[in-house]
């Protein structure tokens, strides 16, 4: 997925996604209207929100974790649009 990471069809090579390269470049990232997503991207997103916050890329077939609390000017912000 374009938020986590893909294998580029043209290079099979894996490109992170825009989480993903938010972590590792400390950045902040917004992810807006949150409550849209469907149930299995706001799962993904769920070690982000964790005391003990890493993040594993299991679409890449890795297992060992980015310690996501080292990095230390990323910051996760998601907003909702509740409905009247």
């Amino acid at each position: 997925s374009e938020l986590i990471g893909f294998i580029d069809p043209k290079t099979l090579k894996w490109r992170d996604g825009v989480i993903t390269q938010s972590i590792k470049d400390n950045h902040w990232i917004i992810l807006d209207n949150l409550n849209e997503a469907d149930s299995i991207i706001l799962e993904r997103l769920n070690p982000l929100l964790e005391s003990n916050q890493t993040w594993i890329l299991t679409e890449k077939g890795e297992t060992s974790s980015i310690n996501v609390l080292n990095q230390n000017n990323f910051r996760f912000f998601a907003t909702i649009c509740s409905q009247k």
